[in-house]
């Protein structure tokens, strides 16, 4: 192997050099034909080699690709940095999963569900939205711009939704007035999730049994337990588990009913009972 005395730097090299990430830096090398991947490993096009490219022997991390300082300031890399926010992103900033944001932003009608993924609406594109698509599946997806994160509409549904700083009474997204948050964000994730939800249903085996939400399509009853139930209130919603279990009642309790709770715990017992999101 020849030996070379120059500066040299790795594809992770590259990324620090570039200040762009190992993935953007692997996915340009790969658009400009100078690698390819064979399995867990990388490899190196003749047009890769004639760009300068090379294979380092390394005693602690084995053979690996290797580029001259040189590359550096090569074309390819000339890149506008795209500064949009994904859902993911938008997630981290307001505490929601992805998924609610795509949910939460289609409410908005800036965008609509098509082909597995999403596609601006008109309304979307004047605020600033981005249209993306992936390029091995096609899949259509948006990015956001950072000012989305201030506006009022968008805020006011994250507000909605996460049950924060809501005052009773307080609506859920759809639209129905409550008096808990916990009731408001409960039903705003179930409007969005194309989960139907009735509320204050009493069971057919014990009349006298109100349940605070009760899901039709898979036959499931729910409490909210939380800070605001009066005493004797919760006295008797301690016996519940029990009393269902032996009338044979598909009995769900959330303790808190936090978004973060029920966006990690409903699915999952959806699940469970057949019915996927």
């Amino acid at each position: 192997m020849e030996e070379r005395k120059e500066k040299s730097y790795s594809r992770s090299a590259l990324a620090d050099a570039l200040d762009l990430s190992l993935k953007e830096v692997t996915e340009i090398l790969l658009a400009a034909g100078w690698i390819l991947q064979d399995g867990d490993n990388w490899q190196l096009t003749a047009k890769g080699e004639f760009e300068g490219g090379f294979l380092r022997e390394s005693k602690k991390y084995g053979n690996y690709l290797a580029w001259p300082e040189s590359v550096l300031s090569h074309p390819i890399f000339k890149i506008e940095r795209d500064d949009t926010l994904s859902a993911s992103d938008i997630g981290k900033s307001v505490g929601l999963s992805p998924r609610l944001i795509n949910l939460l932003l289609e409410h908005c009608q800036w965008m609509r569900r098509v082909h597995k993924g999403w596609q601006l609406t008109a309304e979307g594109l004047a605020l600033g939205g981005v249209q993306h698509e992936n390029p091995k599946t096609g899949v259509p997806w948006v990015s956001w711009p950072q000012s989305l994160l201030a506006n009022d509409y968008f805020q006011s549904a994250c507000v909605c939704l996460s049950n924060e700083e809501l005052l009773s009474p307080c609506h859920s997204l759809n639209g129905i007035e409550v008096e808990r948050p916990q009731t408001a964000a409960f039903l705003s994730w179930c409007y969005l999730s194309d989960v139907v939800a009735a509320q204050n249903i009493a069971n057919s085996k014990r009349p006298n049994l109100v349940f605070d939400f009760f899901l039709p399509k898979v036959g499931l009853y729910i409490d909210i337990w939380d800070a605001g139930l009066k005493p004797q209130q919760l006295a008797e919603r301690l016996e519940r588990p029990k009393l269902c279990e032996t009338l044979g009642i598909d009995y769900l309790v959330l303790q808190a009913a936090t978004i973060s709770e029920i966006e990690e715990e409903l699915p999952r017992e959806l699940l469970k009972r057949d019915y996927e999101l």
